[in-house]
């Protein structure tokens, strides 16, 4: 039990200090437990006389008293808020102490033994949520041994970024074979304004450089995809400071773009999303039923048109109208595209998916793909349903095959040494032969 003489103050700012932060919380019942379970003291418990009881009260008390002592800048933490729930508030959040910690870890030209120093202090003053998070998924231990011009990268656009230089660079993307292959056939140039951490990947954030001039449109890049980093001689100045942290806090995916005020009207169902997603800028009221809700939040406009769309039957954009304009023609385009009425290549390939199997869609996928002609592909589905007899004559009539297709199919299921003299019919029976040894072509010519 914890005596009188104890000040019980030291245990809960004990607690908060290892359990708590900005995304773990907890309700005033949980730390009277917390406090039950490591010192002794349990809420409710009738305790002997010269012992102390800690009650809701008590502990209401300690938060008024912990947040003066910190405004008189005696005490370097404060307890805030969130919900009914209470959390310290440390001078380095989370997300600070993760970039410093990596940027530690990375930098080279400090000596190791001050930088593991620095890097226990940055995490002996978080929670044991963050040190927690932090062993399990060191992003940078690994890249570190997988990818070293990573660190390379980051060294020149730290520099570049502390003396305001010009980068050139080019960059990596991924091509239909899965590849990550340059950008641009000449670098880019950037003037790099800060590098943040956000949904586990780093970008670097940067005005690009063009025709000796900026360009007022922040870009995004990831770290990761950056290639030929070079710093050049020509250095840049800002009329204001940047805080790459404050401008990506709104960005929820990211994207790029500038960060305006949107209103929109949701459902309950995405109540808890939305919340998490632009907890830093949401205000909310009731919407005009049971169900829902309005709120106003800031983001740009790529980022609030692709979470629209990503919860298009509960979610609708109010404002700006601009927005919700670009909305309604994307929506447009997306019918358009899902209406295949004139398009009996995709149709056809959507019934064989429909009726037949994984393991035969796949043979069939790959007999199409070597196939230069929309209309062979087409016929490469069709002649498959026809074999296993799924295709009868109303679904060839309601895929709306043109002629050219029809007399190929017809072809290929006659077969006869006359009839494969169509050039349509003989390229795909080729091509099913080069899949599929066991049919024998020369039998059919």
């Amino acid at each position: 039990m914890i005596k009188k003489t104890t000040n019980l103050i030291l245990y809960f700012i004990a607690i908060l200090l290892a359990d708590t932060d900005y995304d773990h919380p907890l309700s005033v019942q949980e730390m009277i437990d917390l406090i039950g379970q490591k010192y002794g003291e349990v809420s409710g418990v009738k305790l002997e006389k010269g012992q102390q009881l800690l009650t809701r009260q008590t502990l209401h008390k300690y938060i008024a008293e912990i947040n003066k002592l910190y405004e008189h800048h005696l005490l370097d933490v404060h307890i805030d808020k969130k919900g009914s729930h209470y959390f310290i508030k440390r001078n380095v959040e989370n997300y600070e102490s993760i970039f410093l910690t990596h940027a530690l870890i990375a930098h080279a030209g400090v000596n190791a033994r001050f930088r593991d120093d620095l890097v226990a202090t940055l995490q002996h003053v978080q929670s044991n949520n963050f040190i927690q998070s932090f062993e399990i998924n060191n992003l940078f231990e690994i890249a570190k041994k997988d990818d070293p011009l990573f660190f390379k990268n980051l060294e020149l656009i730290f520099k570049a970024i502390r003396e305001q230089k010009i980068i050139s660079y080019n960059y990596l993307y991924y091509n239909e074979n899965a590849e990550l292959e340059k950008l641009y056939h000449n670098n880019k140039q950037l003037c790099p304004l800060g590098l943040v951490c956000k949904n586990d990947h780093f970008y670097l954030l940067g005005h690009p450089y063009h025709q000796k001039q900026f360009v007022q449109d922040i870009v995004h890049l990831r770290l990761e995809r950056l290639t030929d980093v070079k710093i050049s001689r020509l250095s840049f100045e800002l009329e204001n400071s940047f805080d790459a942290y404050s401008y990506m806090r709104p960005h929820i995916l990211g994207l790029e773009g500038e960060v305006e005020e949107f209103s929109v009207l949701f459902d309950t169902c995405v109540l808890d999303e939305i919340l998490e997603l632009f907890s830093s800028s949401i205000k909310i009221q009731k919407g005009f039923n049971s169900k829902g809700f309005l709120a106003s939040l800031e983001t740009s406009e790529k980022e609030m048109i692709y979470f629209a769309l990503s919860h298009i039957e509960h979610v609708e954009i109010l404002a700006p109208s601009k927005t919700r304009t670009k909305l309604k023609e994307l929506l447009q385009i997306g019918n358009r595209r899902y209406d295949h009425t004139k398009n009996s290549a995709l149709n056809a390939y959507l019934l064989a998916r429909e009726l037949l199997d994984d393991e035969e869609m796949a043979r069939l996928d790959k007999i199409a793909t070597s196939l230069d002609h929309v209309s062979a592909k087409s016929l490469v589905y069709l002649y498959a349903l026809h074999q296993k007899g799924l295709l009868d004559d109303g679904k060839l009539k309601s895929l709306k095959v043109n002629a050219l297709v029809k007399k190929a199919l017809d072809t290929l299921i006659d077969q006869t040494g006359a009839a494969m003299q169509d050039e349509l019919a003989l390229k795909v029976l080729r091509a099913m032969q080069d899949h599929d040894k066991r049919q024998n072509i020369s039998e059919v010519l």
